[in-house]
């Protein structure tokens, strides 16, 4: 080999060399990038005990206007919840378990979040009827009132507030038939001024409240509603539950 064509390979070698650096490079810059760790999910613990206030109002006018006000205190006190959603049944009535409500609730709950569900543990329910009735047995006006407080074991069989990854569900309620006997009372005026006392159980008093959802923010379930309830009839309601340790 001529000492020039030695010379001419010399010179290329470390342009050779570079080029396969560079090429080493690329190779290993084009390499896909790991994916990135999941973080496992994480929520927030559920307090033990909620207290606060739930306002039932029912009213109708008229010439029979009446209006049932009740005021429920009470405690909710958490308990395990490990029923899953009733495949194997049919879709209970609202603010039952089996509910369309609750069994979407619970359909989202995972390992990591699960449901916490909230029993009535202690509280008190103030109810205040005003009644006044026009031509009621002929010309006159009479009108009444009843102011009554009981304890909440009333609404221990049918009550039950859920905490979950989707917020809140909630029901509280009564039947007429749970809740204690209320007698009100008042006086009829008639035209002259004649006046008679009256008493009368009262027998219509419901408290209801079905399967309202909501979001838990900052410690507290709250929320509120108004509709019709037939016949002449109004419902609406308020709540403010706050997290107790």
């Amino acid at each position: 080999m001529s000492g020039r064509r030695i010379a001419a390979s010399a010179a290329r070698a470390p342009a050779l060399l570079a080029l396969a650096l560079l090429a080493a490079a690329s190779a290993t810059s084009q390499q896909p990038s790991p994916p990135p760790a999941q973080q496992s999910e994480t929520c927030a613990p559920h307090p033990a005990r909620l207290e606060g206030v739930y306002t039932d109002t029912r009213e109708i006018g008229g010439v029979m206007a009446q209006s049932f006000v009740n005021t429920v205190r009470i405690t909710w006190v958490a308990e395990t919840d490990n029923l899953p959603p009733l495949p194997g049944s049919g879709v209970q009535p609202d603010g039952m378990l089996g509910s369309r409500a609750w069994r979407a609730f619970h359909e989202g709950a995972t390992a990591a979040c699960p449901v916490t569900s909230y029993v009535v543990e202690s509280g008190s329910v103030n109810l205040k009827l005003d009644t006044k009735n026009i031509g009621l047995g002929g010309p006159g006006e009479c009108t009444g009132h009843a102011d009554q407080t009981f304890n909440a074991n009333a609404l221990k069989r049918y009550s039950a507030l859920y905490l979950g990854r989707q917020g809140y569900l909630i029901t509280l309620g009564a039947p007429d038939s749970d809740i204690p006997d209320t007698t009100a009372s008042g006086e009829c005026r008639f035209p002259g001024g004649a006046t008679q006392a009256w008493t009368s159980p009262v027998n219509q008093n419901v408290i209801m409240l079905l399967d309202k959802r909501g979001q838990f923010a900052d410690g507290v379930v709250r929320g509120q509603f108004s509709e019709p309830a037939g016949a002449g009839w109004t419902h609406s309601g308020s709540w403010s539950f706050t997290a107790r340790q």
